[in-house]
Parts: structure tokens; C-alpha cells; sequence
């Protein structure tokens, strides 16, 4: 393939090249794979340079008593080849009654260009042959050409000693490809496995890069359904979500450990985002369970690799390098049978996701797909949450049913709910809210039909009815006397304050450890209260069947911040954001300051978005994940719904510009 058509490949750089059928359903599937320039020069210092300070120490052929110590190895590409690159001392003399005289000294620059080639018979090797060498540089009493005569006869075979053994990367393909697939044991299977091998190589800027040939005989594609498929079992529903949890495990152990090996603070930004939004994707599809639970598994990991592949790609230099071309290497092969033959029986199956896993931590005693609701300290900390947050536990009497609170799906890290905390009647429109100041419009029930990926995606604070409940007050064991608290109209002078302090210190405890620069602080602040207004109405729980629970929207965010368990999952604890309204603002906080200092800040949206832009760009990818960064300025392709959203947030943003904290009563009508 040409470098032009290469460029043109996909994100996830695993193009496929189907070659025309060499049997009547048989597929021939090309996928790149690309190796770096400094993991074939970590390669070459391993076994070229092998001589202490890591130096190769090369005899002339034509006489002992000519040498050349070379040291500080570069390998970069080159006029189609591999250009190495090396500082030379060379001593050159001869042999004089068996004694070795080296009148002569050179010091100076050796270059080389080798040629990449498949080893011969179909062997899984990349060879080297140099073709053209020379010598820059250079002082002491010897500056001629003879020198590099006498000496390269010994220099080129040296550094032909370099390889590329990919035998390791073919072998984990074919253990690992059969438990993707459901035909096992079939002549199909077998067919696939047997053809595994590199078919060719080239050498681009990019560094090396091979193709990795498969053949795969697909089945006849099933006829298309005419009639609906019934609704599942309860049991049906149970395997759907068990599957889904698998690899939710999978996509966060393999987002961990790599966040764990690199120190890049861009990379690290990158892995969860991609953890982020797998889990968006995993809400929504948790939402809509059907009889196509594997299709929907299959889709997930299509999205989350095209994420994950060119993140991955950047690490395989480092010295895990070979587990990340080995595991690049799987993905991209799956993705690609995925792609070219699902009709073959692709499916992602608990087998195939640990050999996966393992591939990329082979000495982890952690089980890749053990899904668990339980805070990750080590997953906090390789993201950032560096503060320790209390453990909370339940009170005695608490209600800890997973019913929803309101009647408005909800964003995975915002929520909305009724302020009454009873679900509306389907059918009935929710009453208009007070004309000063101006609040958006709660939304119609028309939102029912949005598509699932948009509903589960909606935040609220658009709120309707009056909340009259009587004051509630069970204080648990931990750390404010707010916890438990279900204010009446009659409490909001004294109860809105209270809550603006505890936002306030919450938001300092945060800016404590979250290395954000002094000169947004403020503005940070004023967001965390004007969140917090936007998506709970300042609440952490209400009153449901005269029982005092946590605010919790359709899809499961939590309390005053309306966090959501199922996407922080491991970074929060359940328990914390249900029953510690401090907890629950802590929490909020930390994610809105990872978006506003790691997205709106570092993307720089202050440049383009205009007046409280930060506040607005933050505002949406806490109200909508990543993706949704850039909404809130986007004119086209932008539900209302997710605009009215944006522009609800800012009146409130705008609004607590006064500091007056009071102003949030008016989200208590009646």
C-alpha cells in the first residue's frame, strides 16, 4: 500500500485491504501493523550494541590490529530504508612481527542504510541487509577512504545482526483469534489460524510497517427478521447485562494499566476519555437490552477500539513494547475479522477478552473482567484523584431501592428529577416555572421518543412542581449536619446558605489537590454552585412513599451533583454519593475540575467560545461526556433539548455572578 493510502486509513489504524475472493467466500484480510522507530532502535541496542555502555566493538576482517568502538545508537527512516546512525573511534595500524602498531585514529559519525525484508521460507522475521554506508566527521592522523574499506567488512555484518522475530506476536494471534469466533473446531477456523503470517513489509516515516495476512471463509449471511423480536426474559436480561459488565471490566483493567505505565499527562487524558465514554455507550445500551446482546457487545467494541487503538499505538516504543504491538496486534486483527466476515461467527466472548487482557498484562493476578461497585484507589490515583474521600456507609433506616426519583432521563453525570421525588404521570405536562428570573422551559413529554443514546444523555434542572415535604433531618455518621436534610419552602433561608458554604469549602477542598491555576478558581467555584443548582436544585435527597432517599435520576446519578455511579464507577462510592452531601459535592467537584482544567482549559475553548466559555464547555462534557465539549456553541446537528440544557446552565452560571445564593430558591415553585 502506498504512504498516501495509508494516511487515508481509519482511526483506529488497522485498515483492511480485501483482496478480490480467492474462492467463492473466501477473504483475504491485510492488517497493518506498525512498528516504531525507537522500538526497532531499543531492538538494536539489544543485540547489536551488546559491548558495555552499551557500545559495539568491531575487529577488521583484513587485520586484527584495525577497530572501531561504535556507541550512541539512532535508528530513523530514510530513503525507503532504515538509516542507523553511530558515533565511531576507530584505531587502524597492522601486524608487524606479531605485534599490533595503530599509528592511525579516527573519530567521527558512521551511517547506514538498511533494507527491511521478510525472512525467507514464510518465517514471522523481519532482516536487515545494509546497502549503502559512509563516514562523516572525523579528525586525528587517518581521514581517508581505506579506513571504512578495511574496517565495513566487519561493521555491516554486525549490524545485519538485527531482527525482528514477530514468531511471538503470529503465535498469541492464533491462540487468541479462535476465542472470538464461534465455529470452534471448524475447517473454517482452522483455515483462518493456518493462513496467520506477515505478507509484507515497508519502511515508512511511521517506521516499520507490516502486514499481517488472514483468510477467512465466511457463512452465508442470515436472512434479515420480519416480525419483532419478543421482549427478552428476565434471565435473557441478566446474561445481556453480565456480558455488558465483562466488558465494561475489560475496557477499564486494559485503561488502568496503561494509565499506569505512561507518565504522559496527555495520554493519561486520553485513556479516560476513553473509559468515560465506553461507559456512556454501556448506559445507553443497558437501556435498551434486545436480542441482539451480542451485536451490542460487538458495537461497543468497535467504538471503544477505534478510541483506544491510537492512544495504544503511541506506547509501543517504551519498554512494554512488545505487549502493546502484540495486543495492538489482536485488536486490530479482531476489529478486522469483525469488519470482513461477521457472518463467520465473530462474537466477544469471557475467554477471549482475558487472553486479550493478558496480553497486555501477562504477570497480573487481577481478573481483567471481575466487575466490582467498589472505590479503585489505584484507578483514582492513576488519573488524578489523588484526595482520599471518607467511606460512608448507609444509615439504619435507609432506602437503598435503585428507583428512579424523577421522570426526565438523565446524563451519566447529571441528573433530573422531580422535585416532589415522585415520578410524573406519563401524560401529564409538567406546570410552567415562575417568569423572574427566566428558567428554561421544562421539556414536553414528546422527550419520551428521543433515541436512547440522546435521552440517557439528558440533564435536568429544568424543574417543575412545588416541593413542600416536611423537614426530614437523620443525620448520618458522617460529616455534615446537612446530611439527611429534605428543606420545606420554610427552610430555604437558612437551608440555601448552608449549602452555598458547603459547595464553597468542598470546592477549595478540591482546588487543594487538583493543580488548577490560582487565576480560575474563582471561576471554578462559581461553577461547582452553578452545577450543582442546574442538576439537583441544591438537594441531596427527597421524600418518596415517606421515606427520605437520594435524589436519583432515571439512569442512576446520584444526589446534589447528580453523579453517576455506573460512569465513575470505581472513582466514587455508591454509598458516598447516596447518603454524604459533602461527599456527593466533593465528588462533582473533582470531576468538574478534570473538565474544566484537562478539556475547556487545556483544548482552549476561552479562545473560541466567547463570553464564560470554560464554565459552558465544562458545563456540557460534564452534562454529556467528552464528545459533548464543544455543544454548547454548535449551531447545527445539536438536539433542542441539549440546548435548552446549555442555555438553563448559563442563565444559572450568570445568575450567582451577584453571590447572592438565595436566588436558587426559585427552583422551589409553588
Amino acid at each position: 500500500m502506498s504512504p498516501p493510502a495509508r494516511l487515508l486509513a481509519p482511526a483506529l489504524g488497522a485498515a483492511l485491504l480485501l483482496a478480490l475472493p480467492a474462492a467463492a467466500d473466501l477473504k483475504r484480510v491485510d492488517v497493518p501493523l506498525v512498528i516504531p522507530p525507537d522500538f526497532v532502535e531499543r531492538l538494536l541496542i539489544e543485540q547489536v550494541f551488546t559491548d558495555p555502555d552499551r557500545t559495539a566493538h568491531v575487529v577488521a576482517v583484513a587485520d586484527p590490529c584495525s577497530e572501531i568502538v561504535l556507541s550512541q545508537p539512532s535508528v530513523r527512516p530514510r530513503d525507503g530504508g532504515l538509516g542507523v546512525r553511530a558515533h565511531g573511534v576507530a584505531e587502524a595500524g597492522f601486524t608487524l612481527l606479531g605485534t599490533c602498531y595503530q599509528p592511525f585514529g579516527w573519530e567521527g559519525e558512521v551511517d547506514a542504510l538498511e533494507q527491511a525484508r521478510l525472512a525467507p521460507r514464510g518465517a514471522p522475521v523481519v532482516e536487515f541487509h545494509v546497502v549503502d554506508s559512509s563516514l562523516s566527521g572525523g579528525g586525528g592522523w587517518l581521514s581517508f577512504a581505506d579506513l571504512w574499506n578495511w574496517i565495513k567488512p566487519a561493521v555491516h555484518p554486525r549490524l545485519e545482526v538485527l531482527r525482528v522475530d514477530l514468531g511471538p506476536l503470529i503465535g498469541e494471534l492464533r491462540r487468541t483469534l479462535p476465542l472470538f469466533v464461534s465455529q470452534r473446531d471448524e475447517p473454517e477456523l482452522r483455515q483462518l489460524v493456518d493462513s496467520l503470517a506477515l505478507s509484507s513489509v515497508d519502511v515508512e516515516e511511521r517506521g516499520l510497517v507490516l502486514d499481517v495476512r488472514f483468510d477467512v471463509e465466511s457463512l452465508p449471511s442470515a436472512e434479515s427478521r420480519t416480525a419483532p423480536e419478543p421482549p427478552l426474559a428476565p434471565a435473557e436480561v441478566a446474561a445481556f447485562e453480565a456480558q455488558i459488565h465483562e466488558w465494561d471490566a475489560f475496557v477499564t483493567f486494559v485503561v488502568k494499566s496503561v494509565g499506569h505505565e505512561t507518565l504522559d499527562p496527555q495520554l493519561r487524558s486520553a485513556l479516560l476519555e476513553t473509559l468515560i465514554e465506553a461507559r456512556y455507550e454501556i448506559i445507553a445500551a443497558l437501556a435498551e437490552p434486545g436480542r441482539d446482546g451480542s451485536d451490542r457487545v460487538r458495537t461497543l467494541f468497535q467504538s471503544s477500539w477505534q478510541r483506544l487503538q491510537p492512544t495504544l499505538a503511541t506506547l509501543t516504543h517504551g519498554g512494554g513494547g512488545f505487549r502493546y504491538l502484540a495486543f495492538l496486534a489482536a485488536g486490530d486483527a479482531l476489529f478486522a475479522l469483525d469488519q470482513a466476515g461477521p457472518a463467520f461467527g465473530f462474537e466477544i466472548s469471557s475467554d477471549g477478552l482475558r487472553r486479550l487482557a493478558r496480553t497486555l498484562e501477562p504477570e497480573s493476578s487481577e481478573d481483567p473482567l471481575r466487575w466490582s461497585e467498589d472505590v479503585d484507589p489505584a484507578l483514582r490515583a492513576t488519573f488524578g484523584f489523588d484526595e482520599e474521600l471518607p467511606e460512608v456507609a448507609p444509615p439504619p433506616d435507609a432506602d437503598q431501592s435503585n428507583e428512579p426519583t424523577g421522570d426526565l432521563g438523565a446524563g451519566a453525570d447529571a441528573g433530573s428529577a422531580t422535585p416532589d421525588g415522585e415520578p410524573a404521570p406519563e401524560a401529564t405536562p409538567a406546570p410552567e416555572p415562575p417568569p423572574e428570573p427566566p428558567l428554561a422551559p421544562e421539556p414536553d413529554t414528546s422527550l419520551r421518543s428521543l433515541p436512547a443514546a440522546i435521552f440517557a444523555r439528558l440533564a435536568g434542572s429544568l424543574w417543575p412542581a412545588a416541593f413542600a415535604a416536611p423537614a426530614i433531618v437523620v443525620p448520618t455518621a458522617e460529616s455534615s449536619a446537612l446530611d439527611g436534610l429534605i428543606p420545606t419552602r420554610d427552610d430555604l433561608d437558612e437551608y440555601l446558605p448552608k449549602i452555598g458554604e458547603l459547595l464553597r469549602s468542598s470546592a477549595d477542598q478540591v482546588l487543594s489537590h487538583g493543580k488548577l491555576p490560582p487565576e480560575y478558581h474563582d471561576q471554578y467555584k462559581r461553577l461547582v454552585l452553578a452545577t450543582a443548582w442546574q442538576e439537583s436544585c441544591w438537594r441531596q435527597y427527597v421524600q418518596r412513599k415517606q421515606k427520605r432517599v437520594p435524589l436519583r435520576s432515571s439512569v442512576g446519578a446520584l444526589g446534589l451533583m447528580q453523579v453517576n455511579p455506573h460512569v465513575w464507577r470505581g472513582f466514587f462510592s455508591i454509598d458516598g454519593l447516596s447518603w454524604s452531601i459533602r461527599y456527593n459535592a466533593l465528588a462533582g467537584g473533582e470531576v468538574l475540575l478534570h473538565y474544566l482544567r484537562d478539556y475547556a482549559i487545556a483544548r482552549g475553548e476561552a479562545a473560541v467560545g466567547g463570553p464564560d466559555a470554560l464554565a459552558r464547555a465544562t458545563y456540557a462534557t460534564y452534562n454529556g461526556g467528552p464528545s459533548q465539549m464543544q455543544r454548547y456553541r454548535e449551531t447545527k446537528g445539536v438536539h433542542a433539548v441539549l440546548t435548552k440544557i446549555d442555555q438553563a446552565f448559563l442563565s444559572k452560571y450568570r445568575t450567582l455572578a451577584g453571590g447572592d445564593v438565595k436566588v436558587v430558591r426559585q427552583c422551589f415553585t409553588g
